[in-house]
């Protein structure tokens, strides 16, 4: 056996015989029932009360809607109509805050603003709001490519990880119900039925320093990168507010467990700078209650600054000190002068995974040591550990021993091995329940919301209870497909080209005729070059309007009785299409 995996593994056996004599000297959190029936982090659940549904009054002609979702909306009066900050995630939660801020005022929609690109989906609701005047649509311009790649090139993963982030798919009542989303109530609410994204690209784009006045009010326009790069806050100099995404009920997550782009903390403390040094009386932020008081919104920003900055610079001094990623999740803990400040508690993420995110968006994924460089699989490290500790019988013996101690070093431990025990046969019905029962537990102690869905979500689904790999909707709708730049649905489609499937190297050209629009899909070699169609021959071409497209990419429109009716015309073989078509994973899933 190599020296190295030798010695990780006698690593391993050693810290089973600790933890199975000696209890860990680590406090477990009190633990709660709250109005759901859920079982939870006690301050969780308190936390809920920030997200009761009321709207707030920020400033004279100034409101904000909390509770209706994930984000707020908040609505500005002008002299003849109202401009609105931000609709949700889909149109249905749009309505609903529509229906709130028309208790504030009849006056007719003349602005939509997107703050960035995640609350954007319920836009559509806004559209006939106007009182027959057409409502703008304000965006940064990075915010049209960001949505489209997103929803295009990883779309599946991100839904995915997203309803398992977000509770989506955890039950609405019982112990595993959710308290809160730590910076919202919920992202979906099902009972209202399937969500329906209905976004509408934006009509203007503003720069940062841009001043606009519309219907008689100044707003002044920042780029502040939050957790998207296309964030904007909106200063209203004459009524002193602010309208941010950058001061959250909660620290800010540079990593989020669904996954996501490097949140450079670098590219956010700028922004955070800016609001510090505005003279805001009020924060009407995305998440929560808003911040009253000049005072209150100067000491949350300066907290949300200096936890960022201290993260980012203890893990940048534990790099060139050689500590691993490992050990600085452990060690970088932030200091009690800004841990005490309840806009930096940790209910959403978790401190450690920012750690973990900053190191590997400066070093990489390896923490220096070489043993770790090639790692076994889990498969073949599990079964080599059990072998070696004297059979899997003892591993679980270990496991259950230490899971009856209750403290949460110890049910990690227990989730640890109920891990290895799962990995070797991953049909064992009792140890698939038992790793579940370690993951609720967990689930139940921690105050991050987005971690406790996670260990609930993915009990659930050990349990076999939920599949998170058929979901009830879609974030693609037709209306966003037809507002991305027409390359982006086309380009996603190298991303499901299986490499296992056969067949011969294939040009295939999409023709979308009434936009005056052609890509060319190049197979070979097990990947697929998408470049814009020239004068060339094809093996295939296939011409629609773009319309048919969108409508083929969200399912409303089936190729072969496109392909029967005409809507559809192919040029080439009928056997060759089908052929390359079956290479591709959305052809294999009937769509």
């Amino acid at each position: 056996m190599n020296r190295q995996v030798s010695l990780r593994l006698s690593a391993l056996v050693a810290a089973l015989a600790i933890h199975t004599l000696v209890d860990a000297q680590v406090s477990t959190p009190p633990t709660a029932v709250g109005p759901k029936g859920e079982v939870a982090n006690a301050e969780l659940i308190a936390h809920s009360a920030q997200f009761a549904r009321r709207t707030y009054k920020v400033a004279d002609g100034v409101h904000t809607v909390v509770g209706y979702g994930l984000a707020n909306a908040t609505v500005i009066e002008g002299r003849t109509g109202l401009i609105v900050v931000d609709t949700g995630d889909s149109i249905q939660m749009a309505k609903e805050q529509l229906e709130q801020i028309r208790k504030v005022s009849d006056k007719p929609v003349r602005a939509v603003i997107y703050s960035h690109n995640h609350y954007a989906l319920g836009a559509q609701a806004y559209v006939n709001e106007g009182g027959g005047q057409p409502v703008q649509f304000i965006a940064h311009p990075k915010l049209l490519p960001n949505m489209a790649n997103q929803v295009a090139d990883t779309g599946p993963a991100f839904l995915r990880n997203a309803m398992m982030q977000f509770g989506v798919l955890l039950p609405p009542k019982g112990p595993d119900a959710m308290p809160n989303m730590g910076v919202g109530p919920f992202l979906i609410d099902l009972s209202h039925g399937v969500p329906q994204p209905a976004f509408v690209p934006p009509t203007r784009t503003v720069n940062d320093g841009e001043e606009l006045s519309i219907d008689g009010v100044t707003l002044l326009f920042l780029w502040t990168p939050s957790d998207t790069d296309d964030t904007i806050a909106i200063y209203l100099p004459q009524r002193k507010v602010l309208v941010s995404n950058l001061i959250w009920p909660a620290f800010f997550n540079v990593h989020t467990l669904r996954g996501d782009r490097f949140r450079d903390p670098q590219t956010i403390l700028p922004g955070l700078r800016r609001v510090m040094a505005l003279d805001a009386e009020a924060n009407a932020g995305v998440h929560g209650a808003p911040i009253m008081g000049r005072e209150a919104v100067r000491r949350a920003a300066t907290a949300w600054h200096d936890g960022l900055q201290f993260v980012y610079d203890q893990t940048v001094r534990g790099i060139n000190r050689g500590r691993s990623p490992d050990d600085l999740a452990r060690e970088v803990k932030l200091p009690a002068s800004i841990a005490g400040v309840p806009a930096v508690r940790e209910f959403y993420g978790e401190l450690p995974f920012h750690v973990r995110q900053v190191y590997s968006g400066l070093l990489g994924w390896w923490g220096g040591d070489m043993a770790d460089a090639h790692r076994l699989h889990r498969t073949d490290e599990a079964a080599r550990l059990i072998e070696l500790v004297g059979g899997a019988d003892k591993v679980e013996a270990a496991a259950r021993a230490a899971f009856a101690k209750g403290d949460t070093a110890n049910v990690q431990w227990a989730a640890q091995l109920a891990t290895y025990l799962v990995a070797t046969q991953p049909t064992n019905a009792a140890w698939r329940q038992f790793k579940a029962d370690t993951l609720r537990k967990l689930g139940q102690t921690t105050t991050a919301a987005t971690t406790r869905n996670w260990y609930i979500s993915q009990a659930l689904q050990l349990e076999g209870k939920i599949d998170p790999f058929k979901l009830p909707f879609s974030l693609v709708s037709e209306n966003q497909v037809l507002g991305s730049p027409p390359i982006t649905f086309v380009n996603a489609l190298r991303f499901q080209l299986d490499p296992a499937s056969q067949g011969p190297d294939t040009s295939l050209v999409l023709r979308f005729t009434d936009i005056g629009k052609a890509y060319r899909l190049q197979l070979r070699n097990s990947i697929v070059e998408v470049t814009e169609a020239d004068a060339a021959p094809a093996d295939l071409t296939l011409a629609m309007t773009f319309k048919t497209w969108a409508g083929w990419i969200v399912g409303k429109v089936q190729l072969p009785a496109a392909l029967a009716s005409g809507e559809v015309k192919l040029e080439g073989s009928p056997e060759r299409l089908n052929q390359t078509l079956s290479r591709f994973d959305f052809a294999r899933a009937g769509k």
